[in-house]
């Protein structure tokens, strides 16, 4: 029986969105401006999907390039999976980001380094993602300046 292998197959994610856009267009060229590849290697990515199913996604004909009943069935999947796939990839930006430290800048003309440490201490162990810069030495106009600047 031909199929995926699901115990170790390692299938292309830039194979199935060719294969979308192909399906999309059905048309080889405009297909493969969209992608920004060759036609050949577009053809290279559907024979590899086509050897890996076991079955012809297209026919292609004096007619042009028509999906197969199976390659219409896969393409309503390859959507699913493909919108699936990149809700994951947009969650894991977000995720990532949502780790990111995020930097309170504490600025004083005068020393600050007993009472800055001790709110330092205080502040860091409830807000793991913060690190406190406490500045000191700056003058007034050397602190407007940076709060204007952002």
């Amino acid at each position: 029986m031909k199929g995926i292998n699901l115990n170790g197959g390692d299938m292309d994610i830039r194979n199935l969105k060719a294969f979308i856009v192909l399906a999309e267009t059905l048309n080889y060229h405009k297909a493969s401006q969209i992608l920004h590849i060759s036609q050949p290697a577009l053809t290279k990515r559907i024979n590899a999907l086509e050897e890996e199913f076991g079955a012809l996604l297209f026919s292609r004909g004096p007619g042009g390039t028509r999906l197969t009943d199976f390659g219409q069935k896969t393409f309503e999947n390859a959507q699913k999976l493909l919108g699936h796939f990149e809700q994951f990839q947009t969650q894991v930006n977000h995720d990532l980001q949502d780790d990111a430290p995020h930097y309170l800048y504490v600025s004083s003309c005068f020393s600050i380094y007993n009472s800055g440490k001790m709110k330092e201490q205080f502040f860091l162990g409830k807000q793991e993602k913060v690190v406190l810069v406490l500045m000191t030495g700056l003058t007034f106009e050397q602190q407007m300046s940076l709060l204007k600047s952002g």
